[in-house]
């Protein structure tokens, strides 16, 4: 019986211990602050897709190219994006610079 519980505790733990889409949303406005690169009217211009050059300032809107960047890179963890939550994290970097 306390082997059950063991088990059935300790796949509880690992549920909670499970990141939320709030993880997911504030890992991806990381992400895209830190590979984001400074517009001309000082705001953050954020990468457009997965791979390119393409950038867009989350402030004055404007697009334009820079930096090559590859966000769906799985070598580098760091830099992986996860789509699902792109919009999300556009939204939040969008209300900070205006």
């Amino acid at each position: 019986m306390n082997r059950i519980l063991k088990l059935v505790g300790g796949v509880f733990e690992r549920l909670a211990a499970a990141p939320t889409s709030a993880d997911h949303i504030r890992y991806a406005t990381e992400t895209l602050r830190r590979e984001g690169v400074t517009c001309y009217c000082s705001g953050l211009a954020i990468p457009t897709g997965l791979k390119g050059r393409k950038y867009r300032c989350v402030k004055c809107d404007k697009v334009f190219a820079h930096a090559f960047y590859n966000l769906g890179n799985t070598r580098n963890r760091r830099a992986t994006l996860n789509l699902n939550y792109y919009l999300q994290a556009v939204s939040l970097l969008e209300k900070e610079y205006e």
